[in-house]
C-alpha cells in the first residue's frame, strides 16, 4: 500500500500540504506491519508500508529508487510474470531470482516507458514519481483488484491506495458529495471513477496516469480485451484442456506464500473449483489449507464438509449464525475505506479475515468473479446461434422429447427475434422493491434515482454475444466495487485477497475460446467450466444443474426473526439521524416501516428492501457522525 504527493510549485514545503505523521496511521490502525518507510524531498512525498507475504519478499527494500535518475517505484501488488520479464529485460538469472517486483518494475520503465504496463501480469497498483522533473506516473491491473485513488489542484497532486488517506491532506481536505450520499441510499452510487469525495477519483483499471511537471493529467488505456474467438460449429476437447490448464496457473501462481493459506467455500461451483484446486496443487493440504464458510441454508453445511473430505481439507471453519456487522465493524470499514462501503459483501466476509489474522493466514482465496467472467453461463449462445443461421446447433440446445422440442424451438425462436431492454425475472424484483425506498420523492426526481435503479434490472439483456456481456460485466463498477472494499478490508486484518477467477489471462483465454464451448447441449451452463474441472471437484459437483442448497430457509429466518434486529438497529439510526440524512430521507416513512418490521413475518420484498435500505442507512449515518467528514 502507498500514498504519495507532488507539489505544483517549488516554493511550497510537503509538510505543508499534507499531515505525513496522520498519512501514515491511515495505513497502520489496526495492525502492525512488516515495513514502513517515507520519503520527502523538496516538494515530493511518498509512503510504503508492506505486508510480505510470499517467501522472496521478506528482505526487499521499500521505496525502490535508481540512484542515477533518482526515480522512486513503489508498488503494491503481485508480478505473475517475472521470469518473462526478466527475459525481456536481458537480466541475469540471478537477478531475475531476487530482484523485487518494484525493482523489475523500474527496470522496465527504462526499457518501455509508459508502455511498461502492457507487459505485466498480475494484480498490481503502482505509482513511479521523478522527483527532479515534478512528474509521477501511475498505473492500474486489468481488472482493478488493487484500488488506486488521486486528487488534483493548483497545489497539489496526490494519490493513495485508500480514499481515507485524503482525509490527511491540509488545505485541500475533501468534502462529502451530498448527491453521492443521496445515489448511496437509493443504492445507485457505484462508480469505477467517482467516489464519495469532492474531486477525488479512482484511476480506471487497465490505465495509466501521467502526471507532468505543469500538473497536466495525461490519462491512457492501456489493456483491452481481445474479442477474438474462432468461429466453431463443433466442441473439442482442445479447449477444455487449454482453460484447465490456465485456471491451474491462475491458482497456482497465486500460492506462493510463506504462511498457511486460506480459501472461501460457499459450495457453489467457482468457490469449490478454485479451493480443490489449491488442495490439488498443494499434494497434501495438512496445516497449509484453511477452508472458510457460511453455511445458513439449509443444505450448505453438508456440501462443504463434503468438499473438505474429499480433498484432505482439515480446517473448515463454518460460520452457521445470523450476523450483522457491529458498530466496531463499521467504524473499521469506514476508516479503511474513506467512506461507506457499497455494497456490504466485505464487511460481511470480515469474520474469515478474523480467523485468517487468528492463524496467521495472509492469503485469502475466493471464486468471486466467476459469474461474470469465467464461468459466465453462456445465456446467450442461442442468441449467437440465431444471429448467425447456425439453426442446427441452436435445435442441439433445445431439451426435451422429440414432440415438445419442436414447440420448444417455435417458442425459442419468438423469444429470440424480439428485443428486450430487462432481464424479466431482475425487473420483477427490482419493481417489488422500488417502492420501498426511503428518499424523498423530490430528491430521486431531482437526480433521477428511479430510472438508475432500474437500470440494473437490464442486467444481461442489452447483449447478443456471450463476450459483449462478459466485458460489459469485467469493467461494470460493481464489480470493481467489490475488489476494491474487499482487497482494503482484508488488507486491514493484513490479509491478501486472491482472485484467480479474474486472472487476465485466464478471462482472455475464456474470451478467444469459440461461444459453442460454453454453453453445453440441452441449454447446460459453464459448460466449459464443468468440463475442466471434473478432475478436482468431487463426483457429481461440476454436473448439479442449480445451486439450491436450501436459500429458502435463509430467506424465512431473514422475514421473520432477522427483520425483528434489523428493526431494533433501525430505531437506533432513526433517533440519531444526522441532519444531512434527515433532509434527504422521509423520516415518516422509516418510522411507518419499523413499526412494519417490529412485528417479523414480513413479506419477502419488503424485508429484502428493508435489509439493505437500513444497512446503507445506518452506515451513512455514522460515517456522518463519526467519520472524517466535511459537509458544507
Amino acid at each position: 500500500m502507498f500514498a504519495g504527493l507532488i507539489s505544483q510549485h517549488t516554493d511550497v514545503a510537503v509538510a505543508d500540504l499534507i499531515d505525513i505523521q496522520a498519512c501514515q496511521s491511515v495505513f497502520t490502525p489496526f495492525h502492525s506491519t512488516d515495513a514502513v518507510r517515507t520519503w520527502t524531498d523538496g516538494g515530493s512525498f511518498l509512503l510504503e508500508v508492506q505486508i510480505r507475504n510470499r517467501p522472496f519478499t521478506h528482505f526487499h527494500p521499500t521505496l525502490c529508487q535508481c540512484p542515477d535518475s533518482r526515480l522512486l517505484v513503489t508498488f503494491w501488488g503481485r508480478l505473475d510474470n517475472r521470469g518473462d520479464i526478466a527475459a525481456k529485460l536481458n537480466l541475469p538469472q540471478d537477478d531475475a531470482n531476487i530482484l523485487s517486483d518494484a525493482q523489475m518494475v523500474l527496470q522496465g520503465w527504462h526499457r518501455w516507458g509508459e508502455t511498461l504496463p502492457e507487459k505485466l501480469v498480475g494484480d498490481f497498483a503502482f505509482a513511479i514519481l521523478d522527483p527532479l522533473n515534478n512528474k509521477c506516473f501511475l498505473a492500474r491491473d486489468p481488472v482493478g483488484a488493487k484500488p488506486l485513488y488521486y486528487y488534483s489542484d493548483a497545489r497539489a497532486f496526490f494519490f493513495s491506495t485508500t480514499a481515507a488517506a485524503c482525509y490527511t491532506l491540509k488545505a485541500a481536505r475533501p468534502k462529502t458529495r451530498l448527491d453521492w450520499l443521496s445515489l448511496y441510499l437509493g443504492n445507485v452510487s457505484r462508480s469505477t471513477r467517482e467516489t464519495a469525495l469532492e474531486n477525488v477519483y479512482k484511476l480506471l483499471p487497465g490505465h495509466s496516469l501521467l502526471v507532468d511537471g505543469n500538473g497536466q493529467l495525461t490519462m491512457r488505456q492501456w489493456h483491452f480485451w481481445r474479442d477474438d474467438p474462432p468461429f466453431a460449429t463443433k466442441r473439442e476437447d482442445s479447449w477444455v484442456n487449454a482453460y484447465k490448464a490456465q485456471f491451474e496457473e491462475a491458482v497456482r501462481c497465486r500460492m506462493i506464500s510463506s504462511y498457511p493459506i486460506g480459501s472461501e467455500n460457499s459450495g457453489g461451483l467457482d468457490s469449490s473449483s478454485v479451493t480443490a484446486c489449491v488442495a490439488h496443487l498443494l499434494g497434501d493440504p495438512k496445516d497449509r489449507l484453511h477452508s472458510f464458510s457460511y453455511a445458513l441454508a439449509t443444505l450448505e453445511p453438508t456440501r462443504i464438509l463434503s468438499l473438505g473430505r474429499y480433498c484432505g481439507i482439515r480446517y473448515n471453519h463454518i460460520l452457521s449464525v445470523y450476523w450483522e456487522a457491529d458498530d466496531e465493524l463499521v467504524d473499521r470499514s469506514l476508516a479503511v475505506l474513506g467512506y461507506p462501503e457499497e455494497p456490504s459483501m466485505a464487511t460481511k466476509h470480515a469474520p474469515f479475515y478474523q480467523q485468517c489474522a487468528l492463524y496467521g493466514i495472509r492469503t485469502l482465496f475466493s471464486g468471486s468473479g466467476g459469474d461474470e467472467a469465467a464461468t459466465c453461463p453462456g445465456q446467450h449462445l442461442p442468441h449467437e446461434l440465431w444471429d448467425g443461421a447456425l439453426y442446427r446447433q441452436l435445435w442441439e440446445g433445445i431439451h426435451g422429447s422429440l414432440l415438445l422440442r419442436p414447440i420448444r424451438m417455435a417458442k425459442e425462436v419468438i423469444r429470440l427475434r424480439r428485443p428486450v431492454e430487462y432481464n424479466k425475472s431482475f425487473l420483477s424484483a427490482w419493481r417489488s422493491r422500488w417502492s420501498h425506498c426511503l428518499l424523498r420523492p423530490e430528491v430521486i426526481q431531482r437526480l433521477d434515482i428511479q430510472s438508475r435503479y432500474f437500470d440494473g434490472a437490464r442486467w444481461d439483456a442489452p447483449f447478443r454475444r456471450i463476450n459483449d456481456f462478459v466485458v460489459d460485466q469485467i469493467r461494470s463498477a460493481q464489480l470493481a466495487v467489490r475488489l476494491e472494499n474487499g482487497t482494503l478490508l482484508a488488507g486491514s486484518f493484513g490479509v491478501e485477497y486472491r482472485w484467480p477467477m479474474l486472472d487476465s489471462r485466464l478471462i482472455q483465454r475464456y474470451l478467444s475460446t469459440p461461444s459453442i464451448e460454453k454453453r453445453g447441449p440441452k441449454g447446460v451452463n459453464r459448460y466449459l467450466h464443468r468440463r475442466a474441472m471434473a478432475d478436482f471437484v468431487p463426483p457429481g459437483y461440476a454436473w448439479e444443474a442449480v445451486k439450491d442448497l436450501g436459500f429458502a430457509d435463509v430467506l424465512n429466518h431473514q422475514q421473520s426473526v432477522g427483520i425483528v434486529h434489523m428493526a431494533a438497529l433501525a430505531q437506533q439510526v432513526e433517533e440519531g439521524l444526522h441532519p444531512a440524512l434527515d433532509a434527504l430521507v422521509d423520516r415518516n416513512k422509516l418510522r411507518e416501516y419499523i413499526l412494519i418490521a417490529k412485528k417479523g413475518n414480513c413479506e419477502r420484498a419488503f424485508s429484502v428492501a428493508f435489509f439493505m435500505n437500513i444497512r446503507l442507512l445506518r452506515i451513512a449515518n455514522r460515517w456522518l457522525h463519526h467519520g472524517a467528514v466535511t459537509i458544507d
